[in-house]
């Protein structure tokens, strides 16, 4: 078993899978595999949909690069869409997890700091999650069905609601006007956050690597201008 599947082992969160297999997403059988088969499953899964968009994908490529049949993979999932579902519950969980324990752990006390570094840390979930961090890329701007929607919303409503918090002390210690409303000024924000990870990740030479924390920078400057 490779290092990052030790890693994964950790963090799979299987009362996702008992409440999934509640809902029909996944089967009894897959439930009872053992941890590294469910591991692998998940990677190879995971690897596949953050490289191609949904109709792309077959389920005989992901049976093939997890070293299982077509057969059992249906019968652990039944469809393409209920593989693709138990993927946005578990990333979406593991990207939340990531930052609820990055919040705990935070030590930055200015306001703009703590957006700047929010910010920034996203590239550090990308090293230490590439699988996950292609994912979401690839569902929130080259998938495009119910799925992905409804994931893409539960993202979207996580990193809006660490900003709004963020955003909310700011008032609270005086470092952002008072009369500024805090929901507007995070979907401001989020915004940025949005288009700075587009840029870099996705846009290739049209936005160097080296350009996120300076073009991060330029937009704060000009956003805490005027909110002052």
């Amino acid at each position: 078993m490779t290092d990052w599947s030790l890693l994964w082992l950790i963090f799979m969160d299987e009362n996702i899978i008992v409440r999934l297999e509640k809902d029909k997403v996944v089967t009894a059988t897959f439930r009872k595999l053992d941890s590294a088969k469910k591991t692998n499953i998940y990677r190879s899964s995971l690897k596949l949909f953050g490289e191609n968009i949904f109709e792309s994908v077959l389920l005989e490529n992901i049976a093939r690069k997890a070293e299982i049949s077509k057969g059992s993979l249906i019968q652990y999932f039944g469809y393409k869409e209920n593989l693709l579902l138990f993927l946005t519950e578990m990333v979406a969980s593991d990207y939340q997890t990531y930052f609820d324990n990055y919040f705990i752990n935070e030590t930055v006390i200015r306001t703009k700091d703590r957006i700047e570094q929010f910010f920034i840390a996203h590239k550090k979930f990308k090293k230490n999650n590439r699988a996950e961090f292609d994912f979401i890329l690839m569902m929130l701007f080259e998938n495009s069905n119910k799925l992905s929607n409804q994931f893409v919303k539960t993202i979207f409503e996580v990193q809006k609601r660490y900003l709004e918090n963020i955003v909310k002390r700011g008032i609270e210690t005086n470092q952002i006007r008072r009369d500024i409303r805090s929901l507007y000024l995070a979907s401001v924000l989020h915004s940025i956050l949005i288009g700075l990870l587009r840029e870099l990740f996705l846009d290739g030479p049209v936005s160097p690597k080296d350009d996120f924390d300076q073009n991060l920078s330029q937009y704060l400057n000009i956003i805490f201008d005027g909110i002052k």
